[in-house]
């Protein structure tokens, strides 16, 4: 590791250790593989108290593992270890208890999977992705409202009397229809009104310029 810079007591840095560039890549290192050893400690943990909870009924050790151990304020990836064994037992998390009362779609209770969940570590599950905080942004959900107006307007167009005009396209049947009019268009003037948000535009740029300094960095480390 590269000798360490000690930076004189300033008001900007304080007497912090100042590192220089391989030691930090070194430190960053470390720090990824203690995380990979840290989700298989916990992944391993984890099927054993999907074990011991189906072969005694008792769900206690996996309370302990979400609740004391790795808990809401550890910035480890809890909500993903629940939807894990929620995936693989009939185990469901109400506040600081677990019971066995989870039910699939169809309300039949859940199997316990002991072999597919040991298979399938929670980080390699996609389903995961949704449990993580993610932001939503209007355009996203404005694009939805516009293809409904859209798509409703069409099937009027193409409706004489109850019936389509052309019966390859979709028609509106359905009463009120006056009243459903009106709505559109009143959601319509509203959607006219809001300013322009250019949020998820600012996002997706700044994302560029990220992957293109950590592309530039990875060709930096290469030369």
């Amino acid at each position: 590791m590269s000798k360490a810079i000690v930076v004189k007591e300033t008001p900007v840095y304080n007497g912090i250790v100042v590192l220089e560039k391989a030691a930090i890549k070194a430190d960053q290192d470390v720090i990824r593989s203690t995380l990979t050893k840290v989700d298989r400690q916990i992944h391993d943990n984890a099927v054993q108290c999907l074990i011991h909870a189906e072969k005694h009924g008792d769900t206690s050790l996996m309370v302990r593992l979400l609740v004391d151990s790795i808990g809401d304020n550890s910035g480890y990836r809890q909500k993903g270890l629940i939807n894990w064994m929620r995936k693989h037992s009939p185990m469901e998390l109400k506040g600081t208890t677990i019971n066995l009362s989870g039910i699939d779609k169809n309300g039949v209770r859940r199997p316990f999977l002991i072999e597919e969940a040991n298979a399938n570590p929670f980080w390699t599950d996609k389903d995961n992705a949704e449990r993580v905080a993610k932001p939503v942004y209007r355009e996203t959900l404005m694009s939805k409202i516009d293809s409904a107006m859209k798509e409703f307007f069409a099937a009027i167009e193409n409706t004489a009397n109850g019936a389509p005009i052309n019966p390859d396209k979709a028609f509106y049947d359905g009463i009120h229809t006056d009243r459903v009019v009106s709505f559109f268009e009143a959601v319509q003037n509203m959607r006219a009104e809001l300013p322009a948000d250019d949020t998820y535009q600012v996002r997706k740029l700044r994302k560029q310029a990220a992957e293109a300094a950590a592309a530039a960095d990875a060709l930096e480390r290469v030369a």
